[in-house]
């Protein structure tokens, strides 16, 4: 009589190996989670940035571009400018100020969020041959993110002929 012997042959894994690649697996996610939670923290950063920048820069090249066709010297009082430009066909006297947290062109809500105005005259030379220059400073608050805006404005149609 002939005895049989047959492999059987084992399909898996050993508890060992299965104890090993968890381990490893575990020590991964536990070196990397630090590192995606930081660039999630920024990229929320980053995008509350960029949506404060949207929500105020139009504010501000709006105030620049009135500023370049500005008629008159502005008359500046704290945190409020005014001042006449020329708008086709006629002129147009702007005034902008800080009202409860808005920066406000004619009384009509610009930009929310606005923590801080201010806007100052610069003026250099000596009569007739003087230049003026104002300068706007804004601070905004938005969605967790305070961000400091600066512009400088030469009034070209104030600059003395020559």
């Amino acid at each position: 009589m002939k005895i049989r012997t047959s492999k059987v042959s084992c399909a898996g894994f050993t508890l060992l190996e299965m104890v090993l690649t968890t381990t490893m697996v575990a020590l991964s996610w536990s070196m990397f989670a630090p590192l995606l939670s930081t660039s999630f923290n920024a990229f929320g950063t980053n995008m509350a940035i960029r949506e404060t920048v949207n929500r105020s820069r139009p504010a501000m090249q709006r105030i620049r571009m009135e500023l370049l066709n500005a008629n008159t010297v502005p008359i500046i009082s704290g945190s409020s400018m005014t001042f006449t430009f020329t708008e086709s066909p006629s002129d147009v006297t702007v005034t902008y100020d800080l009202a409860g947290g808005y920066l406000r062109r004619n009384n009509v809500n610009m930009v929310e969020g606005v923590t801080n105005l201010t806007f100052s005259l610069t003026q250099a030379g000596a009569s007739p041959n003087i230049m003026y220059t104002v300068t706007t400073d804004m601070t905004v608050a938005w969605m967790g993110v305070t961000l400091p805006l600066r512009s400088s404005v030469l009034l070209r149609k104030l600059l003395p002929c020559v």
